[in-house]
């Protein structure tokens, strides 16, 4: 009898068992293979997170206090003193060392950059032990998910990755990849920095990149001068991106970019959104001659336009705006604007206050009226 008599056995003995039993049998044919198999991959993981573990516990130990020293001192160090410092053993290290040793670096850095980081000497270190060179190979001939990690350590170690290598990411399918790319050829490319903010950085601009794009600038400005980032504004046709750069312009005090925000809030075509982000601008600059067109501009624009109007008009304090916010005030048909008008009469100076306790005396039996006014001297009270 061969072979195919017995599979015909199996097969019709288990269409003879009942339907409990072959329901069973099949499902332990799949979940028990499937148990083992989540099982190995359970152990794996917990076996390499332990070597990780011993790997960072031994690096800790035997090195952290010399690559303290090394990178907050003074001195800049040779070559020489770093073959004294650091044992030989240390350029031969397996690539998963290598990572948790990069990672040791990144975190000492991190840790003393309020204080003092020699950079000389970081640079000198990683180059020593091949770190750099590791980081970089893996960026060129990696998987995808290489490629990201490594951007974010040479980035973490501040190393500066080559022009040449950046370029070929800079217009990477990979939505990370692109990103990241450009925002380290941004920090740390000599020749033309502001490529790719001139290019309006990508077309997918989110917060976190706004939050990384602000952090790079402001380390720049401490290096060099910053672009004309209004220029970059008229160039772009992406809205969130220029709000961003307005909101730049205000927090570097580009005051030589004043002249192109007037532009924009006097340019009819300009959307809401950015109009709004230029009002903020001018008034977190103190650019008090603007008040008079923002004043002009009131009646016709969006509600929180208007409400940028009134927080500039608040915040520059020329002491020839009260009119309008009492105009304002008079006009309002909602207690939110209404409040929003009443606080800023009420911070609007000594005249401003007198005006208020005028206003409240005039609405005092009115009850709803009466509690706006007190809402806006005690914030706490709610006017629900």
């Amino acid at each position: 009898m061969g072979v195919d008599y017995y599979l015909y056995y199996i097969y019709y003995s288990f269409l003879g068992m009942p339907f409990i039993i072959r329901v069973s049998i099949v499902s332990l044919s799949v979940f028990v293979p499937l148990y083992f198999l989540c099982a190995y991959v359970y152990i794996r993981r917990i076996r390499r997170e332990n070597r990780i573990k011993n790997i960072d516990e031994e690096l800790e130990r035997n090195y952290r206090d010399t690559l303290q020293m090394i990178l907050t001192s003074k001195k800049t160090l040779l070559p020489g003193d770093f073959d004294q410092l650091l044992p030989q053993k240390l350029k031969k290290i397996n690539a998963v060392k290598m990572e948790r040793f990069s990672r040791l670096i990144s975190s000492i850095c991190k840790e003393n950059e309020d204080v003092y980081v020699n950079y000389e000497n970081n640079k000198t270190l990683l180059d020593l032990l091949g770190i750099r060179q590791f980081w970089e190979k893996k960026l060129k001939h990696g998987s995808a998910m290489q490629k990201r990690n490594s951007l974010l350590r040479l980035d973490n170690l501040n190393i500066r990755v080559s022009g040449a290598v950046l370029t070929d990411l800079t217009y990477n399918r990979n939505l990370f990849l692109r990103k990241r790319s450009r925002s380290s050829f941004l920090n740390f490319t000599h020749s033309n920095p502001y490529k790719f903010l001139e290019e309006g950085f990508d077309e997918n601009l989110n917060d976190w990149d706004k939050i990384e794009l602000h952090h790079i600038l402001e380390r720049q400005s401490n290096k060099r001068s910053l672009p004309n980032l209004a220029s970059l504004i008229l160039r772009s046709e992406d809205l969130k991106f220029q709000c961003f750069l307005v909101d730049e312009i205000a927090f570097f005090n580009q005051k030589e970019n004043i002249p192109t925000l007037i532009q924009l809030i006097k340019d009819s075509k300009t959307d809401s959104l950015l109009l709004k982000h230029c009002i903020n601008a001018l008034s977190d600059m103190q650019y008090k001659e603007i008040e008079p067109e923002l004043i002009k501009l009131y009646p016709m624009q969006h509600q929180y336009v208007q409400q940028a109007i009134i927080d500039a008009v608040s915040k520059l304090k020329t002491r020839m705006a009260l009119p309008f916010l009492i105009e304002s005030f008079n006009n309002a048909v909602d207690n939110e604007r209404k409040i929003l008008v009443l606080s800023a009469i009420y911070n609007y100076g000594r005249e401003g206050r007198e005006y208020f306790d005028a206003l409240q005396r005039k609405h005092e039996k009115e009850e709803e009226s009466l509690l706006l006014f007190e809402h806006v001297s005690n914030p706490l009270l709610s006017i629900n």
